[in-house]
């Protein structure tokens, strides 16, 4: 007669999600705060960056390691100071540049950081932007989810 044995944990899963709600009158962000390091080692931070650029005010929530999100805002945020008329495209355009040069086409950033921005232009209506790892994109109305790590949310 054989024994059945339980399956033993794989050890701790460390997952990230951050939420968009697309309204008709703004952009509502939500997020975690708990970041794992190896060894299973918690603890708590933000996971999102506000700031202003002239007219324009932009919103940033993550999923991912924080390094390469801080890294990635502090650049694009050095590029969007150097451009008087900012617009909502000139916004995308300029977060696409700084990912494609911190070797997104060359997936390093695969499963590694994973971005919603919410772009509050005037003469705008807001946009929220979302990428993926895949690609950079207007999303469309609603609820977008992003995450990286192990859970269910996202897959």
């Amino acid at each position: 007669m054989s024994r059945y044995t339980l399956p033993q944990p794989k050890g701790p899963k460390a997952m990230t999600i951050a939420v968009g709600f697309h309204c008709k009158d703004g952009i509502v962000f939500a997020a975690d705060r708990q970041f794992t390091k190896a060894g299973a080692f918690k603890y708590h931070a933000k996971k999102f960056v506000t700031f202003n650029h002239g007219f324009v005010e932009l919103a940033l929530v993550f999923a991912g390691e924080p390094g390469i999100f801080e890294e990635m805002q502090q650049k694009v945020s050095a590029r969007l100071e150097q451009i008087d008329d900012l617009t909502t495209e000139l916004v995308r355009e300029t977060i696409e540049d700084v990912l494609v040069s911190m070797g997104w086409k060359e997936r390093y950033l695969d499963g590694n950081l994973d971005l919603l921005v919410a772009v509050n232009a005037l003469f705008e209506s807001s946009k929220m932007l979302v990428f993926d790892g895949a690609s950079l994109r207007q999303a469309e109305s609603g609820v977008c989810v992003v995450g990286c790590g192990d859970t269910s949310l996202v897959r």
